[in-house]
């Protein structure tokens, strides 16, 4: 599989004509809300989000392994992965970010990503300023093209180190 880092998602027009192509082409998205702590208070903007998503949710897991990335978690801090159904009626929310990189601790849910067929086929990670795509499909790459968004590319990935998650399959 090869992977690329789509470029100009720290655009607002750009990143928006992505999360539309993205939001059509995925079973899934996911987020990941984040805390230092159990009894740490979420901000007020994390919790709307949470709560406009609440009926497109498909699963919530706390876990280490992340579609953007592996945490050892020495200090016991709190992932939670929520991968909800992409439709319509979500792109509201996804489109309410200024950027790929605006989905970071402590104003939004982190590391915004899309599933296709049980993978992660695009993950992000805000605070790393890091996004990759992951296809084989010339198809796809035309397209991100014709909306303007330049797919650059990088290595070769083996299919069985992506991100699988059978909830996302849905």
């Amino acid at each position: 599989m090869r992977s690329y880092y789509v470029q100009g998602l720290d655009e607002k027009k750009n990143y928006q004509m992505f999360v539309r192509y993205m939001s059509a082409y995925s079973n899934a998205f996911s987020l990941v809300y984040f805390r230092y702590t159990e009894n740490e208070r979420v901000k007020k903007s994390v919790r709307a989000i949470k709560k406009k998503l609440a009926p497109y949710k498909i699963s919530t897991e706390r876990k280490t392994v992340l579609p953007s990335m592996v945490t050892l978690n020495e200090f016991h801090h709190i992932y939670e992965l929520a991968i909800y159904r992409t439709n319509f009626d979500t792109l509201d929310v996804l489109e309410s970010a200024e950027s790929i990189f605006d989905w970071d601790y402590p104003s939004r849910p982190m590391d915004l990503s899309f599933f296709q067929n049980g993978y992660a086929w695009f993950a992000s990670s805000a605070h790393e300023q890091w996004n990759a795509l992951y296809t084989e499909d010339k198809h796809i790459l035309q397209d991100l093209q014709d909306l303007g968004i330049q797919a650059i590319a990088k290595e070769n990935v083996a299919l069985s180190s992506l991100y699988f998650d059978s909830n996302a399959e849905l």
